[in-house]
């Protein structure tokens, strides 16, 4: 099964994502900052590679540590992840920044 490990400070983006991805048939995991998720990568990617996630959707925006910083830190970190960031503020410069980090998607809410 697929797994996903969505980031973003907003407790209802968090549920709604997660839930319909779960519909679809996806393991889902929530982390509320990017501190918070680095943390849970870091766990799972301790289980021999047996928990390493298939994707990470992150929101632009979060308290301390950015989406962008997120992605950058479990890039140095060696995840190969594909990441897509969400924002409700994105800019050409924002979009431009995240696939230069290796996002395969950069959307708006």
């Amino acid at each position: 099964m697929r797994s996903v490990l969505i980031v973003d400070d907003e407790p209802g983006m968090r549920a709604g994502l997660s839930e319909v991805l779960g519909r679809g048939g996806f393991t889902v995991e929530q982390a509320a900052s990017a501190e918070e998720a680095l943390a849970r990568l870091g766990e799972r990617s301790g289980q021999g590679g047996q928990g390493a996630m298939d994707l990470l959707v992150t929101d632009l925006r979060l308290p301390g540590m950015s989406g962008l910083e997120l992605i950058r830190a479990a890039r140095q970190a060696g995840s190969q992840m594909p990441a897509i960031v969400i924002t409700a503020h994105g800019t050409v410069e924002d979009a431009v920044a995240a696939m230069k980090l290796g996002a395969f998607d950069f959307l708006t809410k």
